[in-house]
């Protein structure tokens, strides 16, 4: 009775595939105020680990070229299409909106929106849409180190998105 209790308390392991799956990922930040521009490589970074975890293998794909495109659109569907139509395989646009909130017992409170999106071929693309509250220590730190500081909980929502593509993919 008790080896039933402790088993029932064990979470299942995410779904992961035998074959590692390529998924281009396009990290950017578009502040409300400002053009896009690439996110920081700690965003990047901190985004290996869970999604390769997963079986997918990331490759970075926002280079200068990608960039230019990606400003060229307003809205994250049309930047999604763009970025696939210039990829292989799947792609994955992780979109970044650090926003400035509040002075907070001396530290500085800024919200990170953020949209996930993933699409492969034709098939419809998944989304999450989430904001991070994040505080910073030093009035000098702006966008990009919000948007450090939210990297745990953008990988595990993106971890979480490839979960979900993976099961639908088998």
């Amino acid at each position: 009775m008790v080896l039933g209790l402790l088993l029932g308390c064990l979470k299942p392991a995410p779904p992961v595939p035998g074959d590692g799956v390529t998924l281009n990922v396009a990290t950017v930040m578009a502040p409300l105020t400002g053009a896009i521009s690439a996110a920081p490589p700690k965003f990047e970074m901190g985004l290996v680990v869970p999604l390769s975890s997963r079986g997918a293998i990331p490759a970075f794909v926002t280079g200068p070229d990608e960039l230019t495109l990606l400003a060229r659109y307003p809205d994250s569907a049309q930047r999604l299409d763009a970025l696939a139509q210039t990829q292989v395989g799947a792609v994955l646009l992780v979109e970044t909106a650090p926003s400035f909130y509040s002075e907070l017992n001396g530290q500085y409170r800024w919200t990170v929106g953020v949209r996930l999106s993933l699409a492969e071929g034709d098939d419809d693309p998944l989304y999450a849409t989430f904001d991070v509250p994040v505080f910073l220590r030093y009035h000098h730190e702006r966008e990009a180190e919000a948007v450090v500081a939210a990297t745990p909980v953008v990988s595990r929502r993106a971890a979480q998105l490839v979960d979900t593509w993976m099961a639908g993919r088998e």
